[in-house]
């Protein structure tokens, strides 16, 4: 995302020539998101080109490998990212999705807001610490061992419906 100085900022405003759909370009705003699932596969097609482009497993980005990851039963995580199925107030199948995905922090609060949820809000402890698991995992994607560090810091572990279903 492209941060801007808040003296970029008030410059633009003060000049009263300027349109809002310019204002909306310069400082990315969007009207509207796209659905969750619209942006999921978005960005795990990109993930798994580039994996394919630099030589690496792309097979590693396969929808199906993420629902593995993600101890998500594969056929409700096709719904899922379908649109068939709803996330309802199920916050933490983002995460899990997220997480077996391979997203960047950044990714995560975009796909939170998409499927209609607040952004990862560093106030809140367990929401701090998702924050922190994102930011700083080494080749872990795996979301047993994400529930792991949560349950080891005293967080519970993520939601897990659809697992079973």
């Amino acid at each position: 995302m492209n941060e801007k100085e808040t003296k970029d900022l008030e410059d633009f405003l003060s000049n009263p020539n300027e349109s809002f759909e310019t204002f909306k370009k310069n400082f990315e705003i969007d009207d509207e998101l796209e659905p969750f699932h619209v942006y999921a596969s978005e960005v795990i097609a990109r993930k798994r080109a580039k994996a394919k482009e630099e030589g690496k497993n792309y097979r590693f980005y396969n929808s199906n490998q993420i629902f593995i990851r993600a101890n998500i039963k594969e056929r409700y995580g096709y719904k899922l990212l379908e649109r068939k199925d709803q996330l309802g107030n199920k916050r933490d199948i983002v995460f899990r999705i997220a997480y077996a995905a391979g997203f960047s922090v950044q990714e995560v609060n975009r796909a939170l807001k998409c499927a209609g949820f607040s952004p990862l809000y560093i106030k809140d402890k367990r929401d701090a610490f998702l924050y922190y698991c994102f930011k700083t995992r080494i080749n872990s994607f795996d979301v047993d061992d994400l529930d792991e560090k949560l349950i080891e810091n005293g967080f519970a572990p993520l939601d897990t419906v659809g697992k079973d279903m």
